[in-house]
């Protein structure tokens, strides 16, 4: 599995944290249930996404991202707020926001995962998901964060 897939996992579990609220370590334990997962590698959009386990790091990786956004999710939520022009954090897609606040969490504490490819992945990600709209406002969002200095 690479950081792409990593990250991409870490944002589905954002995302599902954000609608059934729980403990970082219940969510790793929920999503990596062989049969919870397995569920995952039905759904035809997802298949390859899901078709092979996280390695250890990778593992280590989603759950730093998960604890550390739940940790700072406040903090991180204010910054997406400073830096949406046009809506409120809550008013943001669900998955846009997911991948909003993974993206923050790494720009502000993982100085080992380039600006460039934070960025660029989350927003390649979401073209998957989101509309060419709510793409170009994601991309501002953490290109104007980067740009500050975050």
């Amino acid at each position: 599995m690479t950081r792409s897939a990593a990250r991409e996992l870490a944002v589905h579990r954002v995302f599902a944290m954000n609608l059934n609220p729980e403990a970082p370590e219940d969510a790793l334990e929920l999503a990596f249930e062989p049969s919870y997962y397995a569920k995952f590698k039905m759904v035809e959009e997802l298949a390859d996404l899901y078709a092979d386990y996280p390695d250890a790091p990778q593992y280590d990786y989603i759950a730093a991202i998960l604890t550390g956004v739940c940790a700072k999710l406040g903090e991180i939520d204010a910054i997406i707020g400073l830096y949406s022009t046009d809506r409120e954090v809550k008013r943001i897609s669900g998955v846009a926001r997911a991948a909003l606040r993974v993206c923050v969490f790494e720009l502000m504490n993982m100085p080992e995962v380039p600006v460039a490819s934070a960025i660029s992945e989350a927003v390649y990600m979401l073209e998957c998901y989101e509309d060419e709209k709510t793409v170009k406002f994601v991309n501002g969002i953490l290109g104007t964060f980067s740009r500050a200095g975050g």
